[in-house]
């Protein structure tokens, strides 16, 4: 991992969140790069706590046609990520509402250290997933498993998930309010927005209990945060 990375997260990990990374690449113009938490497809589906980690990314298609060697390619793509690697999986939007995942590779998962899993397809058995205490995000929950047409084609590759562009190594930040993705280039920038985004916001806060008045309070935020 980069020194500039470790920068960026530890400066997020100073009280910030994905909406002030969000900020970061709306004034650095990276805002196509945020999925929007519940307006969006994919939401929190077993915890809100936030996470931080590079993309170790996966793809799941459908095909018509039998893999001989599928199931072991599937545990193989799992097996890749890194500790702290956040597992971003596309999945072919074509494929019936079945789960890419659940409590047993959420296990495995957790037991090597990965931060989260984020993925436009389905997980299921979300309440054992809780108590193992892996972070998903999902488009959603389902009961049924994952079926024989849904193939892992690549991994270690780029990959759109929810229409979001996502390369390995990527960093990713997801908490309830939405998932944010900082490439290996919007470092330098998004790192220098994001600390005086803390900088500012911590001056507003002590601005507001010394009793300041919001429009006072959030001179800077206009212009910054449109908020």
């Amino acid at each position: 991992m980069s020194i500039k990375m470790d920068e960026l997260i530890d400066a997020i990990g100073k009280g910030l969140n994905s909406a002030a990374v969000a900020d970061a690449l709306r004034v650095t113009g990276g805002h196509e790069r945020v999925i929007a938490g519940t307006s969006n497809n994919i939401r929190w589906a077993t915890t809100r706590e936030m996470v931080v980690g590079r993309a170790h990314t996966i793809r799941m298609m459908k095909s018509d046609v039998r893999i001989p060697d599928g199931r072991q390619r599937w545990h193989e793509a799992w097996d890749a990520a890194n500790p702290n690697d956040v597992i971003v999986v596309e999945v072919d939007p074509d494929l019936d509402i079945s789960a890419i995942l659940g409590d047993v590779t959420s296990h495995g998962l957790k037991r090597q250290g990965a931060a989260a899993v984020v993925t436009d397809g389905y997980v299921r058995d979300v309440g054992r997933i809780r108590k193992i205490g892996l972070p998903i995000w999902s488009r959603g929950i389902t009961m049924r498993s994952i079926e024989s047409d849904m193939v892992t084609t690549t991994f270690g590759e780029p990959v759109v998930c929810d229409g979001m562009p996502v390369s390995p190594g990527d960093l990713v930040i997801a908490d309830e309010d939405g998932i944010a993705i900082v490439t290996q280039q919007q470092l330098d920038e998004v790192l220098n927005v994001v600390k005086m985004i803390a900088e500012n916001e911590n001056l507003t806060h002590g601005n507001l209990e010394a009793g300041q008045q919001l429009a006072e309070a959030f001179s800077w935020h206009s212009e910054m945060r449109g908020s």
